[in-house]
């Protein structure tokens, strides 16, 4: 892996044109864009900023380097939501992102990825196969509001009106041999 921001001109979405790369990012895993900045997560990498004003050339702002692996992304203003493996949620200031600044923590679990709408966070826990919903309304202050169970790993989330998709993977809870002869191998 080239461990690279890639940026692609998509006019013709059939041929994608790659216009520009940035190396040098770690392992990367996932991305948002907000207001021209590309925020990386790359797990034991920390968070990467890059400015994508100008997509042909895009520059480091800074590198953050989160409490643990970073993996999930969620921006709100000044705010990043960083999912971490093992100690849940990272709320970090980027209201300086040449100075990004730790505000506080949120134990979740495992948390692989998040989505943040009206002051409330969405995580997608992995090991303990949960949807957490956490107000995060007071950054420095944040509280889980609720824990719900799933039949597969948390991972994805993605929140629309009034409804929240949570996408899990590998197999359901009911699994009691890791092979393709128990019913809940591949059902999560």
């Amino acid at each position: 892996s080239d461990k690279a921001l890639h940026v692609f001109d998509l006019s013709n979405p059939a041929k994608p044109v790659k216009i520009s790369s940035l190396s040098g990012l770690g392992s990367v895993r996932q991305i948002v864009v907000s207001k021209d900045v590309a925020c990386i997560t790359a797990r034991e990498d920390g968070l990467f900023f890059v400015d994508v004003k100008d997509p042909a050339k895009p520059s480091l702002i800074s590198h953050y380097d989160t409490i643990e692996m970073a993996t999930g992304i969620a921006i709100s203003d000044n705010l990043a939501f960083v999912a971490c493996r093992t100690y849940g949620i990272e709320l970090i200031d980027i209201t300086d992102l040449a100075k990004p600044a730790h505000v506080s923590t949120i134990r979740t679990g495992e948390a692989q990825s998040l989505t943040y709408r009206d002051g409330f966070l969405y995580a997608g826990v992995w090991a303990t196969r949960e949807l957490v919903i956490c107000n995060v309304k007071d950054a420095y202050k944040p509280e889980i509001v609720s824990v719900t169970k799933l039949d597969g790993y948390g991972d994805g989330v993605f929140v629309k009106d009034k409804l929240c998709y949570v996408a899990t993977g590998h197999h359901a809870a009911a699994i009691k041999k890791n092979d393709e002869s128990d019913p809940a191998f591949g059902a999560g």
